[in-house]
C-alpha cells in the first residue's frame, strides 16, 4: 500500500516537503521500515534554495505507477494529478495493472457473477451516460475499479 500512497500524494501535490508528506500519510505507513527507501526510490529530493525548503518531486519513471482510478483523493486533487500525468508521464505509458486485492477480498473472482455488483456498475455507468449524469467522479471511478478487479479476477479464475 505504501508505494501507491506516495506516488499519488506526490502526483496530487507536484512537490512536497518531508513534513508535508508525513502529515498526509497515515502513521502506520510512516512508521513502516520501507517508508524512506520507498520515498527515495520514487521521488527526487530538490535541495533547499534561498528561503525555500527542500522538496520531493515524483521521478519521471514513477509516473508509470500513477493510476487514474485511484480514489483516495478529492476531485480537485485528482484533476490536478491527471493534468500532471499528461505532461510528465513517459509517452505511451500504459496504466498500471490493478494491485491484487487484500486478504478480505480474496473471493473477488466470485464477484464477477454477483447480481449486486452488476446492478451497481450498470446503474452507475447508465447514470453517468445519461444527459442528467448525476454521478460523482468518485462513484464512477469506484464502479470502473470494481469492474476491472472483477474481470481481472474472473480471467485469473478461468486461467487457473
Amino acid at each position: 500500500l505504501l508505494p501507491p500512497q506516495l506516488v499519488h500524494r506526490l502526483a496530487c501535490t507536484h512537490h512536497a516537503t518531508h513534513s508535508e508528506i508525513c502529515s498526509s500519510i497515515s502513521r502506520p505507513l510512516l512508521e513502516h521500515p520501507s517508508f524512506l527507501p520507498t520515498l527515495h526510490a520514487i521521488a527526487d529530493y530538490v535541495a533547499p534554495q534561498g528561503m525555500s525548503q527542500g522538496r520531493y518531486t515524483l521521478k519521471r519513471e514513477a509516473w508509470a505507477e500513477y493510476d487514474l482510478l485511484y480514489t483516495l483523493y478529492s476531485q480537485q486533487e485528482t484533476m490536478r494529478s491527471h493534468e500532471r500525468a499528461e505532461r510528465l508521464a513517459p509517452p505511451g505509458t500504459p496504466p498500471p495493472e490493478p494491485r491484487p486485492p487484500c486478504a478480505a477480498f480474496r473471493r473477488l473472482p466470485a464477484a464477477s457473477r454477483s447480481a449486486a455488483l452488476h446492478g451497481f456498475v450498470y446503474a452507475t455507468l447508465a447514470a453517468a451516460a445519461s444527459p442528467a449524469g448525476r454521478v460523482t467522479e468518485r462513484m464512477l471511478s469506484a464502479a470502473v475499479r470494481l469492474l476491472t478487479l472483477a474481470l481481472r479476477g474472473r480471467g485469473a479464475a478461468e486461467a487457473g
